[in-house]
């Protein structure tokens, strides 16, 4: 019940859209509070189950059947534990803890709900249960004897209707029923009966069949009152009786004969059996995925390092399903859950005996394979078999649809010999998989593959702090004309990290491009050079900086701006600086960018595009930005041969036909260089003039080059 509210439609898309309160509309606060009210009434029959919430994690917001509080934080609740989200647990019946808002001594279930589209942790459907109430509940309907309920607390006291004691009365004149963490979460349940009291109502009930023959023939009338008071009398306790019939009936299918039984001995046989079966409950709710019925990721551990510890060969198959995203979002997350069913089934049916299909989190499938004989078995069985089937459809919401996934092998102990480790390299090789989406091969592990994956992640992760830990540092490399004067330089970032050393920008521009750290980098550019910008000074000429710009950057909305209010912040002229652009840009026509080139030639700065001539972009482009600077690759003059010469001279026509000035990259010899002059390009750019220098270097040889000719570098 719990379950089917934590994974209804509209809870999910609430939860997932990250919003605040005040962002959900009036709508579809009803929508939520009406869902826990339709829940709340299951629980009328069980007066110890109190209330039914609904938190977010990320806006931490709390919806409850009284209203919502906007201030719920559910990672600083004292029963919430780490390795709950660590282990990406479905369900999960918490420590006695206080109760937040009544200070009730309470425990809860808890469903946690996670995207079913990357898995992120969203929040949590809770139930929640008051020991005062439960304790109630099992007590007020018991009127065989005076019968006391005692529920075991951490620090090993018990908690009752009168209080917290230190130990139960177990002497001669009561009887102790102890039932095993009934409840799943370590706390026992002691059942303390007065003998004498139960003695008496025996008695009583003796005596009363006594009475009713001795009198039969003076009060018939008396005898069928009397029967009818005794019956009243016992209705509460065969009510609670049944009630709790209703509760292990729908615990577990049992075969618990209660026919002709007394009460007294109903009520055991009914307490021993609803210990089993919420133990057995609790375990089909820890180890395994309730919407698939798979072994879920704990149980994986288990069999895993089950087989580990017999030193038993197998391999583990990662399986990610591609593009389930595009699924929810068209379909609907019920739809979704159709489909992962239906996956889930064709999975097994495939392995049938081979191994064993366990959902991992979200659309993650790990497939312990304990039939491995060796790669080109295994390679085999996937290709002729597990992608034979997927050729097939798949039939969900009344329509039908080809299944492809991404799939990566480690093979226990020849790969990984830990759990963990087997995770992450088979997790690894799917990712691999997923870069060529039209081949669904299986990617086996492999330790250069591995390795370089494994440093294009360490670049990710200390990319992130690499600003703050002042890791960067700016190169300049001039660009001199016709004289070999030092007209412009260009800026160019270095990046020296303590654990990875040296890095190439060519290693980690893409990835902080991907990872979106690219524009925290690119604004450090911007306001370092603009901060050292009165430094760059050829005599009393001042010299122009060019400053590379990222695509990413340039899709800002308020980039433009940025970059203007940074040059005021340190005085600085606009017409000093020239953003470099690559032809990528100018092909995509984004508004934003377009937006972005045209304020930047506003505010008075140049616009150069970069390596010219590696790409596909027309001249058409170059009009349409009104761009100043046309860098021409270095490709057009590695060969050296008249045709390259001749290509540059006509790329340089053109470009001055536009009023653009030309910089000719890779220049490296003196021959390249006087050919170059002679065609008429205006600026050029290489290792025969200068490589990339330090700031410090570069005014040290600007303050001795009197000559202004560039002969000092």
């Amino acid at each position: 019940m719990l379950a089917k509210l934590a994974t209804s439609d509209k809870i999910v898309e609430i939860l997932e859209d990250n919003r605040t309160v005040s962002d959900i509309s009036v709508e579809e606060k009803k929508q939520v509070i009406s869902e826990l009210e339709n829940f709340q009434s299951y629980l009328e029959n069980f007066t110890f189950l109190h209330t039914m919430n609904i938190v977010s994690k990320p806006s931490k917001y709390i919806f409850r059947n009284q209203g919502f509080n906007s201030d719920y934080d559910i990672m600083e609740r004292s029963w919430m534990k780490d390795e709950y989200l660590d282990n990406k647990q479905d369900s999960i019946i918490t420590d006695i803890h206080n109760d937040i808002y009544t200070g009730k001594k309470s425990f809860s279930i808890v469903n946690f709900i996670y995207s079913p589209n990357d898995g992120e942790f969203l929040g949590a459907a809770i139930l929640d249960v008051y020991l005062d109430d439960l304790i109630n509940s099992l007590e007020s309907d018991f009127y065989m004897g005076d019968l006391n309920t005692y529920i075991q607390l951490d620090d090993n006291t018990y908690y009752s209707k009168n209080g917290i004691i230190k130990e139960i009365d177990n002497s001669s004149s009561s009887h102790v029923k102890k039932l095993y963490n009934p409840i799943g979460n370590e706390s026992d349940i002691y059942f303390q009966f007065n003998k004498k009291s139960i003695a008496y109502y025996k008695e009583m009930k003796r005596i009363n069949g006594i009475r009713i023959i001795i009198f039969s023939f003076a009060g018939f009338i008396f005898v069928l009152a009397l029967i009818r008071m005794i019956k009243v009398a016992f209705r509460p306790v065969i009510k609670s009786l049944d009630k709790l019939k209703v509760l292990l009936s729908n615990l577990d299918k049992n075969n618990i004969d209660l026919e002709n039984i007394d009460e007294f001995k109903q009520l055991e046989l009914i307490s021993n059996s609803l210990s089993k079966s919420f133990d057995k409950k609790i375990q089909t709710l820890i180890y395994y995925d309730e919407l698939t019925k798979l072994p879920n990721r704990k149980m994986l551990h288990l069999l895993c390092s089950e087989m580990i510890k017999c030193n038993s060969e197998f391999a583990l198959i990662f399986i990610d399903l591609n593009r389930f995203k595009y699924i929810n979002d068209v379909f609907g997350h019920s739809a979704g859950d159709e489909l992962l069913i239906n996956f889930s089934d064709r999975l097994q049916k495939v392995l049938d005996e081979k191994g064993i299909v366990t959902r991992y989190s979200g659309d993650e499938f790990i497939i312990i394979y304990h039939s491995y004989e060796g790669n080109e078995e295994l390679q085999k069985f996937y290709n002729e078999k597990l992608l034979a089937e997927f050729n097939e459809p798949i039939e969900f919401n009344n329509t039908k649809i080809i299944v492809e996934f991404s799939a990566g092998v480690a093979v226990y102990p020849k790969d990984a010999e830990t759990f963990n480790d087997l995770i992450d390299k088979s997790d690894f090789m799917m990712y691999s998989a997923k870069e060529n989406l039209k081949n669904q091969k299986l990617v086996f592990f492999n330790d250069d593959m591995y390795s370089n994956i494994i440093k294009i992640e360490n670049i990710k992760e200390q990319l992130k702090s690499a600003v703050d830990n002042h890791e960067f540092v700016l190169y300049y490399q001039p660009i001199v004309n016709e004289d070999k004067i030092v007209k412009k330089v260009e800026a160019l970032i270095r990046w020296n990290n303590k654990e990875l050393g040296f890095v190439s920008p060519m290693d980690f521009i893409p990835y902080a491009e991907e990872s979106g750290e690219i524009v925290k980098i690119g604004y450090w550019i911007i306001e370092e050079v603009f901060k050292n910008l009165s430094e760059f000074k050829n005599g009393q000429e001042n010299i122009q900086i060019s400053i590379n710009v990222s695509p990413i950057q340039l899709m800002e909305f308020y980039f433009a701006e940025n970059v203007k209010e940074i040059a005021n912040k340190y005085n600085v002229d606009l017409s000093q600086i020239c953003f470099e652009i690559t032809e990528s840009v100018v092909l995509e026509e984004n508004i934003i960018v377009y937006d972005n080139i045209h304020l930047l030639d506003k505010f008075g700065a140049k616009l150069a595009l970069d390596d010219f001539g590696t790409g596909y972009a027309s001249f058409s482009y170059l009009k349409k930005y009104n761009l100043n600077i046309l860098k021409i690759d270095k490709i057009f003059i590695d060969g050296g041969k008249n045709i390259d010469y001749k290509i540059v001279n006509n790329i340089k026509n053109i470009a001055h036909l536009l009023d653009m000035k030309t910089v000719i990259e890779g220049v490296e010899t003196e021959e390249q260089f006087n050919t170059l002059s002679e065609i008429g390009c205006d600026y050029f750019q290489g290792y025969y003039f200068s490589k990339p220098v330090p700031l410090d270097e570069l005014k040290k040889a600007l303050s001795c080059d009197r000559t202004g000719t560039g002969d000092n570098f």
